[in-house]
C-alpha cells in the first residue's frame, strides 16, 4: 500500500522468511507483480519460492546488489522492503531503477548511513520510512480500514495464508525471544495467552 505498488513490478524483499517478508511475498505475487527476497540460508529461500518468490538471495554467500543486477539486466527493481535500514542503504539505492521506491519498515542494521544523495536526485528515487506506532489514531483506523477491503478478501479467498512456524505458551515468551533473535524461525512466531 506505502509504495503503490502496480502489475508487472519487481519488488525486492529483506528478510523474506521473517512473518512481514512472508505476507509481504504472497500480497506482492497477489498483485500481478514480481518478489525477490534475501534470506539467510538455503532452506529458507526455499520456502519463500514456495510462497511465491521468484528469485532468492542468501545474504551470506552473495551481494544482493549483484544479484539484483543480474536478474533485472542492470535495470534495479521497482520497490524494496527493508527492515534493515542503516547498513543496507547505499546498497539498497544502488538496486534500485530509475524512480524505485525504497521504503523502510525497521532498523535492525543501525539508524546512520553515508549515502550519495545525487544518485536520489538523478534518478528520482523515493525514501519512504513507514511505521504504524507513531501514527494518529485516524491513520491507524484507515489503514486498519484498507486491510479489511484490500486484504482480508485474500485470506477469505486462499490466496494469503499465515505463516505461524511455532505457537509458545506465553510463559515460553524468553524461549520464543531467543528463538527469533537467533533467527531460527520461518514466519511468525505467536505466543498462546490461554491453551
Amino acid at each position: 500500500l506505502e509504495a503503490g505498488l502496480a502489475a508487472g513490478e519487481r519488488v525486492l524483499i529483506h528478510a523474506g522468511a521473517s512473518g512481514v517478508g512472508t505476507a509481504a511475498i504472497q500480497l506482492v505475487r497477489a498483485h500481478g507483480a514480481t518478489a525477490f527476497v534475501t534470506a539467510g540460508s538455503d532452506d529458507k529461500l526455499a520456502r519463500c519460492k514456495d510462497l511465491g518468490a521468484s528469485a532468492g538471495i542468501n545474504y551470506k554467500q552473495e551481494s544482493f546488489t549483484e544479484r539484483i543486477a543480474a536478474l533485472t539486466e542492470g535495470k534495479g527493481v521497482d520497490i524494496i522492503l527493508d527492515c534493515i535500514g542503516g547498513s543496507y542503504l547505499e546498497a539498497n539505492v544502488a538496486s534500485l531503477r530509475p524512480q524505485g521506491r525504497l521504503v523502510i519498515i525497521g532498523l535492525m542494521g543501525g539508524t546512520k548511513a553515508d549515502l550519495n544523495l545525487g544518485l536520489l536526485v538523478s534518478r528520482r528515487l523515493r525514501v519512504i520510512g513507514s511505521v504504524l506506532r507513531s501514527r494518529s489514531l485516524t491513520e491507524k483506523v484507515a489503514i486498519t480500514e484498507a486491510f479489511r477491503s484490500e486484504v482480508m478478501p485474500l485470506f477469505a479467498n486462499g490466496t494469503l495464508k499465515p505463516v505461524v512456524d511455532v505457537a509458545c505458551p506465553i510463559a515460553e515468551a524468553a524461549a520464543a525471544h531467543d528463538y527469533v533473535a537467533a533467527n531460527k524461525n520461518f514466519g511468525k512466531v505467536v505466543l498462546r495467552v490461554r491453551d
